[in-house]
């Protein structure tokens, strides 16, 4: 049988059970008896067994993480064609309620140490992942730079100010001297593309010059 083929079966016979009263009530069950699960008790008894259980779970992973991935996707398209922006924002803001924090930022230290050690001891993984950053990261950076842009611009029509205090937050945790070479590194390279940045500097002074007037003047 072909996939497209499966995938119409196993969509209609998904739907018929969901249908289903005894099977709503066990998904409503279950889902209820995962939020209170711990993981962890059973990351370790899958770790403590026989390497070739966690290797052959491990496998699957990435298939896991495409059909995620597929199914985030799509629960978006839905949500967005299905549900209102009013309902969507209150049911988000109760999701976000949900997820505990403090685990949260377990998990981003642990990651984080993990992959600083791997990136430690890969040199030629690292030389793939900046061929690969050096080759489509700039198109994916100027994607994030006009989104960005588009944001920054919307927030402060919507909230005068608040970038400045955004940006007085953040500076004063930033490490000034690794900003200090970084920023001479960027801003030389910047130059070298001669991408009208004296026209915009000058711009940005005379608006500086005109708000301080103004400022004075009040």
């Amino acid at each position: 049988m072909k996939a497209p083929q499966q995938t119409r079966d196993q969509g209609g016979i998904l739907q018929e059970l969901l249908r289903t009263p005894v099977v709503k009530d066990i998904l409503r069950s279950g889902l209820t008896s995962v939020r209170h699960a711990d993981g962890r008790s059973a990351v370790r008894t899958v770790m403590g067994q026989d390497p070739e259980v966690f290797l052959g779970l491990a496998a699957a992973v990435p298939s896991a993480v495409n059909l995620l991935i597929r199914s985030m996707a799509e629960l978006g398209r839905q949500m967005n064609t299905r549900y209102s922006p009013e309902i969507l924002t209150a049911f988000m803001e109760s999701l976000a309620g949900e997820i505990d924090a403090d685990s949260l930022e377990e998990c981003k230290t642990v990651w984080k140490d993990l992959l600083a050690s791997l990136w430690a001891a890969s040199p030629d993984s690292r030389r793939a992942l900046l061929d690969a950053i050096l080759s489509r990261g700039p198109g994916i950076g100027a994607q994030g730079i006009n989104g960005l842009s588009r944001s920054i611009n919307a927030l402060e029509r919507d909230r005068p100010g608040s970038i400045s205090a955004f940006l007085s937050q953040t500076l004063a945790q930033i490490d000034r001297d690794e900003w200090s070479r970084a920023s001479q590194r960027l801003a030389g390279a910047l130059l070298d593309q001669k991408w009208g940045v004296i026209s915009w500097s000058w711009r940005l002074l005379k608006g500086r010059v005109r708000k301080r007037f103004r400022g004075e003047r009040t």
